[in-house]
């Protein structure tokens, strides 16, 4: 009788043991490459079927030890690379349009309302948009990802101390997720435009108002997500109103000039190339095409965005304009300024 029962736990095991990886289904792998717009109804069904069970399968062989995630790693992962290994992919790999299909995918085979990426990877903020939506619910991103089991990624380190190994784990690359620990629902992603009240005053201007007195003024500063990324950089649209006020020091006012003007501008956002202040620092350099009230020109310039907090959506800028406007008089004349920016972020 007991050698009856150890040839059927032999079998039960050796017919387990037969069982095809369902993470490396030809069909799902296609299937998987595509965009969900690209998908059809049936082969939408299969891919949240094979989804379910690569997940199922894949943490079954961690639990009975097949698939070995305790090896000793160069490096401890940072959240990103987990967030990676999670949506299985490799862990260095950047943040793309690929990756963002992968990821919207991912969430919605997880029943997690997509509703705000419907509109596509450049809409919905492009790489700083859905960057910045990771960033603030990564935590909650790799509870729903790693389906509330147990997964520790760890580092082992190998000391030998007269001949004795010792392993001594490392947990700063740990993903623990307790049984009775509920799944939190990503916080809402912000749509990526920012509005901003400016102050701002003249430091320098050319010979045409050499002599005139610049006062402060106010402006209004609108970003948005609308654009396109060019390798490290992202340029998007924008638009400045602000006023501007040379007063004339004959103290008569009809030769002075009180105007604003209105100018689209292409935002280009630097901090991958280059940044100043720290991690929590945007650096951004923009120009457009002006309509002032006195005429026509430019407007160019530089912000430097600091972000106060990463839970409140207000921004602080430090901003450089150089205006340079061609007057309805024929002159041609410039001023370069400097100012603040407050902004809120939507």
């Amino acid at each position: 009788m007991i050698r009856q029962t150890v040839i059927f736990f032999l079998i039960l095991e050796f017919a387990f043991g037969l069982v095809p990886n369902p993470c490396n289904d030809e069909r799902y792998l296609q299937i998987k490459d595509k965009s969900l717009d690209d998908m059809s109804d049936r082969e939408y069904s299969y891919f949240l079927q094979k989804e379910k069970e690569c997940n199922e399968y894949t943490m079954a062989q961690i639990s009975k030890g097949s698939i070995d995630i305790s090896e000793p790693e160069p490096e401890a992962l940072t959240k990103d690379q987990k967030l990676n290994v999670l949506l299985g992919i490799d862990p260095d790999t950047k943040l793309d349009e690929d990756v963002f299909n992968i990821f919207v995918k991912k969430l919605d085979s997880l029943n997690v309302d997509i509703s705000e990426f419907e509109d596509g990877y450049e809409w919905s903020g492009g790489y700083y948009g859905v960057k910045t939506y990771i960033d603030e619910n990564i935590d909650e991103l790799l509870n729903i990802f790693a389906g509330k089991k147990k997964l520790v990624l760890t580092d082992t380190k190998v000391s030998n101390d007269d001949d004795d190994t010792e392993r001594e784990p490392q947990r700063d690359n740990e993903i623990e997720i307790s049984e009775d620990e509920p799944i939190a629902e990503p916080k809402s992603k912000r749509s990526g435009f920012r509005i901003g009240g400016t102050l701002i005053r003249p430091v320098m201007t050319g010979a045409f108002f050499s002599e005139y007195s610049p006062y402060f003024d106010i402006g209004i500063v609108i970003n948005t997500p609308i654009g396109i990324k060019l390798g490290p950089v992202f340029a998007s649209i924008g638009l400045e109103l602000n006023r501007y006020s040379f007063a004339n020091p004959s103290a008569d006012d009809s030769l002075s000039y009180f105007g604003k003007y209105i100018a689209g501008v292409i935002d280009i956002d630097i901090s991958e190339v280059m940044r100043f202040g720290g991690q929590n620092n945007e650096n951004h350099i923009l120009g457009g095409l002006a309509d002032y009230d006195d005429g026509i020109g430019i407007v160019g310039g530089a912000d430097q965005i600091i972000r106060l907090s990463k839970k409140l959506p207000i921004s602080l800028s430090i901003i450089e304009r150089f205006n340079l406007a061609i007057l309805d008089s024929g002159s041609i004349t410039y001023w370069v300024s400097l100012g603040v920016n407050i902004g809120f972020h939507f």
